[in-house]
């Protein structure tokens, strides 16, 4: 990381988001990069909370002590993208710094989120949201952006539960008639709304 190029982080936001960013990209090699990218994609989880279609190449952010973005709405189309959901992956140690929490509003208020290193936060790219200004130590994160098959944040959460549902009857009984209806209803909602 020391050795990659560096550019200030207003280089990757909008006319109105750059006046409340300050951090730094930090680019690392195109094969880390790639290998990054199939990693994120290949997990489990994301795959059946996310259904990605797309996702746009990862980003290293270093923010250094008195580093913070501002209260700002992430851009709707990045590079053709359609941003249905936003990822942050802590790598920083919660410990090993203070401030630097990622805040997002939504419909109940806000939540701070300062997670363990190697935790990941996926949430709507619908949502306001800010990091606190960092006041001591050092805060890193790898950021992206999911196009989703499904692009409703409702839709994707009942299919999110649906899925967690018809894993449990499975786990539970195997697969039963139940379980098969289960499936059928899941995959036809699928057919119904992906785009």
């Amino acid at each position: 990381m020391a050795a990659a190029p560096q550019r200030a982080g207003k280089d990757s936001a909008g006319f109105a988001a750059a006046a409340v960013k300050s951090s730094t990209l930090i680019d690392l090699p195109a094969a880390l990069l790639s290998e990054l990218h199939a990693e994120i994609l290949r997990h489990p989880l994301l795959a059946l909370a996310a259904r990605p279609k797309q996702m746009r190449p990862p980003q290293l952010v270093r923010y250094a002590c008195g580093d913070g973005y501002g209260r700002h709405m992430d851009d709707a189309l990045m590079h053709g993208l359609r941003t249905d959901l936003a990822l942050s992956i802590f790598l920083s140690a919660p410990e090993s710094y203070a401030g630097g929490e990622l805040t997002i509003e939504d419909q109940q208020g806000e939540q701070s989120f300062r997670l363990a290193a190697g935790s990941a936060l996926l949430y709507p790219a619908t949502y306001l949201h800010r990091v606190e200004p960092v006041t001591r130590g050092e805060r890193l994160v790898i950021i992206t952006w999911i196009e989703s098959y499904i692009r409703s944040t409702e839709q994707r959460e009942l299919l999110f539960e649906l899925e967690l549902a018809k894993r449990a009857v499975f786990a539970k009984d195997g697969k039963t008639e139940a379980f098969d209806r289960l499936s059928r209803v899941a995959s036809n909602l699928v057919r119904m709304w992906a785009g």
